[in-house]
């Protein structure tokens, strides 16, 4: 039984969704496999409910109009949301869930391009900048959504989506449920394994400034300015740091990470030269 409780938790998750109004599909758990659902994830197990979307383009549909969502066209993720349409910068996606009633259930969205607003049964719960219908509406933001679900057996998640400040509309990481405390405690511990990897590398790079001031090497300024331009490429990317410490905006923040990872082939060019 155990074995094979965790091939049926993945495919409840990515399944047990409605499929269209009137025509859902479900899949119906014991008591005693809901007991080990949530047990597994008090563990501190995640789950990837990223599969088989509900997506309309141009528009951002409200929550409870169910019958708009019949006809809509179906998307996975990670990946571009506007693939099929380059045109569109606005779109809304959807997804419903039945669970077992899990206290302290969070969910965790990350890397979104480049606005979203999240509502769960309606209820706005979290948002990564300001979604618009214009660009002139639209704040992007690099902001990790992270937020505790309310205790029902169903949940309808609804998402605006706006990308008029990129090319496309990605969501490149996948979206998870898990325990609220620990999806939390796994950004925090990202980051602090970045903020070490940062410092670890500026100091090597600082080091070797210093060497350079003191035998006039080339060969060790050019090694120190490649650690700086890695240890800025850390705080980035990935967790985005630097937008914490210096509250960047979207545009500032997108240049620092490109800029830094620009500088890096250059600087290690120089070493080897």
């Amino acid at each position: 039984m155990n074995r094979l409780f965790t091939p049926m938790v993945i495919l409840f998750l990515s399944l047990a969704k409605a499929t269209t109004l009137g025509a859902a599909s479900e899949i119906i758990l014991t008591q005693q496999m809901q007991d080990q659902l949530a047990e597994q994830l008090r563990r501190g197990k995640t789950f990837s409910i990223s599969k088989d979307w509900q997506i309309i383009y141009d528009e951002h549909v409200q929550a409870g109009d169910d019958h708009r969502w019949i006809a809509a066209e179906r998307i996975s993720f990670p990946g571009p949301w506007n693939m099929r349409k380059p045109d569109s910068k606005v779109a809304t996606i959807r997804t419903l869930i039945k669970s077992p009633s899990i206290e302290n259930l969070g969910l965790q969205l990350r890397y979104v391009s480049a606005a979203a607003r999240i509502y769960v049964n309606g209820i706005l719960l979290s948002s990564i900048g300001n979604p618009g219908l214009s660009k002139e509406e639209t704040i992007p933001s690099r902001k990790i959504a992270i937020f505790k679900l309310p205790e029902v057996e169903s949940y309808e998640i609804l998402i605006h989506l706006s990308s008029h400040h990129s090319m496309y509309g990605w969501v490149s990481g996948p979206i998870l449920l898990g325990d609220y405390d620990r999806l939390n405690q796994t950004i925090r511990n990202e980051q602090i394994f970045e903020s070490c990897f940062f410092g670890a590398i500026l100091a090597i790079g600082i080091y070797h400034l210093l060497v350079f001031f003191i035998r006039r090497e080339p060969v060790s300024a050019a090694f120190a300015f490649c650690c700086f331009a890695v240890s800025w490429r850390i705080i980035a990317s990935n967790t985005h740091l630097v937008d914490n410490w210096l509250s960047l905006d979207w545009y500032a923040s997108m240049r620092h990470e490109y800029l830094s990872l620009y500088l890096i082939a250059p600087t290690i060019e120089l070493f080897f030269a």
